[in-house]
């Protein structure tokens, strides 16, 4: 069973005549951009060479940190996959992205309702991904609608990004583990002084984009197409530190 069905019949008995359930579904981010990346093949670094399997290859249970405990995970399209590889160098052999199984968003790509692709529909062509993102709700802009009151909302989800790395070091074999939150905050504590100092607590993707900017900026960083790997990882740290909010990750 799952926590949908138990709050909803707990939220039916504080009502006497319970009329509708609406339960809704959204990615939390751009809908467009995320159905395609479900409905993609996956891009893996596998024994020294770039490889290529269906949508949810992999499947595995992961143990993440406390609170979240033990996730089911599948391969997932990302850039990591594709240019560490290309940039980080030391013969890396194998590289691969995995993300947590939506079995909503599984159904959605085996019914082909996240494809670009046209297809007849008696006789006018459609599109079945557009067909989708008209019918799910955009997400809201959270970088207009939150004030500091919504920030001291206790969190209703946790997440976490796991690192792992391994490798070989005096001849012998060593897993090096990072850890950190998938927000950038931990508790409401720190996500009430996020918003303190940004106005907003939705940085995550715009806080290192901004310090790579910087980097890029200040004539610190290779010229031509790059990626993020590819920036001192120190100075990275330190000009992420010093826009207003230090990297504190788990080893």
């Amino acid at each position: 069973f799952a926590l949908d069905e138990i709050l909803i019949v707990a939220g039916g008995k504080r009502l006497e005549e319970p009329k509708e359930v609406a339960s809704a579904w959204g990615p939390g981010w751009c809908v467009d951009e995320a159905l395609e990346n479900y409905e993609d093949e996956v891009d893996v670094f596998e024994n020294g060479k770039y490889k290529r399997y269906p949508a949810f290859y992999h499947p595995g249970e992961y143990k993440f940190p406390e609170p979240i405990g033990t996730v089911l995970v599948t391969g997932h399209t990302h850039e990591e996959a594709v240019t560490l590889p290309r940039f980080i160098g030391k013969g890396i052999k194998n590289c691969a992205f995995r993300y947590p199984y939506d079995p909503i968003a599984g159904v959605f790509v085996q019914l082909g309702l996240t494809s670009g692709e046209p297809i007849d529909l008696r006789g006018v062509k459609v599109v079945p991904r557009e067909v989708l993102i008209k019918l799910i709700e955009a997400p809201a802009n959270e970088f207009l609608k939150g004030n500091e009151d919504v920030a001291k909302v206790p969190l209703e989800f946790t997440g976490a990004i796991v690192m792992e790395i391994k490798g070989a070091k005096a001849g012998e074999n060593v897993t090096y583990k990072l850890s950190w939150p998938y927000n950038l905050f931990a508790n409401v504590e720190e996500k009430v002084k996020m918003y303190q100092r940004f106005g907003t607590t939705n940085i995550a993707v715009a806080l290192p984009v901004i310090t790579g900017a910087k980097i890029c900026a200040a004539g610190e960083a290779e010229k031509g197409v790059i990626a993020p790997e590819c920036l001192d990882a120190k100075r990275f740290l330190k000009t992420m530190a010093d826009t207003g909010w230090p990297m504190r990750f788990h080893e």
